[in-house]
Formats: structure tokens, sequence, C-alpha cells
């Protein structure tokens, strides 16, 4: 099976991750079929570019680069804002659940088996990892 690639530079607003949500779900559709295990990336992808979005000052783009083939999902995700002061994420979910912020990382920590974050040079990279055997 092919390797499916997505790469798309956003501004870092609400409205251009969106429409990245939509090309990385039509390129998981490509490459593993409608609602099989490596969509569950997708709504952690979409929560840290929220997080990017919301919490990232100083910011002018979001860089993103997706693969997708027999071995899984990974997405890498760089912007340029401020440092993000992210170590690991959490295991339980925030003691507030219903609280206005305070989920994002939790949830991430559910959709993906692998989060790394670190700061390359200026940039903030972000690499979330879904490994699942693709139904094509």
């Amino acid at each position: 099976m092919p390797q499916h690639r997505l790469r798309l530079v956003l501004a870092p607003t609400s409205e251009d991750v969106s429409r990245a949500g939509a090309a990385l779900r039509a390129m998981l559709d490509a490459c593993c079929g409608t609602g099989s295990h490596c969509h569950d990336i997708e709504l952690g992808v979409a929560e840290a570019l929220a997080n990017v979005v919301r919490h990232g000052s100083r910011r002018t783009f979001i860089a993103l680069r997706c693969t997708c083939g027999p071995a899984g999902v990974r997405v890498l995700a760089a912007d340029d804002g401020n440092p993000a002061d992210m170590t690991k994420l959490p295991a339980a979910l925030p003691a507030d659940p219903l609280a206005g912020s305070g989920r994002g990382l939790w949830i991430i920590a559910r959709t993906v088996d692998a989060f790394r974050y670190r700061r390359f040079r200026s940039l903030n990279v972000h690499c979330l990892e879904r490994r699942a055997a693709c139904a094509r």
C-alpha cells in the first residue's frame, strides 16, 4: 500500500484549522477508509491545533506534515509562537471536566499512541502518532 502525504501551511486561525481538519480527514479516508481506528488521531490533531491558536501568542503560521501508511499515521505540527509549557500529557481527566479549558492535553493523550513536543530553533514542534493497521 502506498503512503499518503499531506503538507499544509496555515494561518493561525480557527477557520484555517477547520480546513486543515477537513484535509486530514480526506487523507485518512483515502489511506485507511472511513471510520477506521487511525481516524482517532483526527481529534487529537484538532485539539493540538486549537491549543496553538488559543494559547500560542506571537505566532504567524502553523505548518503541518502528515503521513499515513500501513504502520499508522504521523502528524508533525510546527508553529512560530512562544514556547509551549508542555513536558508530558496528563493521565487523568482534569478535576472539572466541564470547565472552559483544561481538557485539551487529556484529549490528545486519549487519541494518540505517541506524543512528543520540543522547541527547535524558534519553532514549537508537536509530533502525534497513531499506530494502526489501515484497512486499505
